[in-house]
């Protein structure tokens, strides 16, 4: 049986550059987004406010309420939490506020490749072969594939991608292997390009992109490479669960890969858009409650 995954997304995929100025369909996307985040910092458990309140160190002035004493804590704790991780707050409203800028459009396309990319690899570790792998500009793709399991190749494409994102985040802040996951990054780029892809942009895309890694790994300092793992880990643990609400439940009429898993496997659309959403957010959840531990910020040295 021959199998392709993904679709050529037509319609707009993008949060209003400024709040005030969208369309309503624009606006719910937009709330959803700040709802998604809240979720994520909620069920990361980034601030602990049970523990906060009976951390036993605190020393307060008698006259103190036991009621402000506690928001004092609680307000201390997120103060000590934002100049950890100051930096990675940063990358993220960056990315929010550029979403719709052609800054980010390479990096919605790369994510896109780490999806197809996830398509392909269940398809080769499951039996199957691969025929295709293709990107488009609209930040698209497919992947015609033989044999292999259905299932695990059609859920691989928005959750491979967003395990492969997420591993890229945790090597980027937890490991100093960054020139060697930045270069591996942009090898399996070339390969892949050269083996399946056989249309003129992706070709160009991942070639050009795997190219840069490359150079970034072998002559800017590991730092950079730090950098480029994280806003590339970051972005993909923003845009999947974005992506699988944008195609799968917003819009559950595109032919994605929710619908294809319907047709193919059995079971309503929207129940796997939903399935997947939820995972995609358990995981970002997981990721950054095991990943923003200590401070996550990159030194920046100084020249006297």
């Amino acid at each position: 049986m021959i199998v392709q995954t993904g679709f050529e997304d037509t319609q707009l995929r993008a949060l209003p550059r400024f709040f005030g100025f969208c369309y309503p369909v624009q606006q719910r996307l937009l709330v959803t987004g700040f709802a998604h985040t809240g979720a994520i910092l909620v069920l990361a458990g980034l601030f602990e406010i049970d523990d906060l309140c009976h951390a036993p160190s605190f020393c307060c002035k008698p006259s103190v309420a036991q009621k402000d004493r506690e928001v004092y804590l609680i307000r201390m704790k997120a103060v000590t939490y934002l100049k950890a991780h100051w930096q990675l707050f940063a990358m993220t409203l960056v990315v929010f506020a550029c979403w719709n800028l052609p800054v980010i459009w390479p990096l919605k396309v790369l994510v896109v490749f780490l999806h197809e990319a996830s398509h392909a690899l269940a398809a080769l570790l499951t039996g199957g072969r691969v025929d295709e792998i293709s990107l488009s500009v609209l930040e698209g793709g497919h992947v015609i594939s033989r044999g292999g399991n259905l299932f695990l190749i059609i859920s691989a494409g928005y959750l491979g991608s967003l395990l492969l994102g997420s591993a890229l985040f945790i090597f980027g802040l937890h490991t100093t292997w960054d020139r060697t996951m930045v270069a591996g990054l942009g090898v399996i780029m070339i390969a892949l390009a050269l083996i399946y892809m056989r249309e003129l942009f992706p070709l160009v895309f991942c070639l050009g992109t795997g190219l840069v890694l490359l150079g970034v790994a072998r002559f800017l300092d590991q730092r950079v490479s730090d950098l480029v793992l994280r806003i590339i880990g970051l972005t993909s643990m923003i845009y999947v669960p974005y992506d699988i609400f944008s195609d799968t439940i917003l819009r559950s009429h595109l032919n994605s890969d929710a619908r294809i898993m319907s047709q193919m496997i059995g079971g309503p659309t929207l129940f796997w858009g939903v399935l997947w959403l939820v995972i995609s957010v358990v995981v970002v959840a997981a990721v950054l409650r095991y990943a923003l531990t200590a401070s996550s910020n990159i030194e920046i040295k100084r020249r006297l």
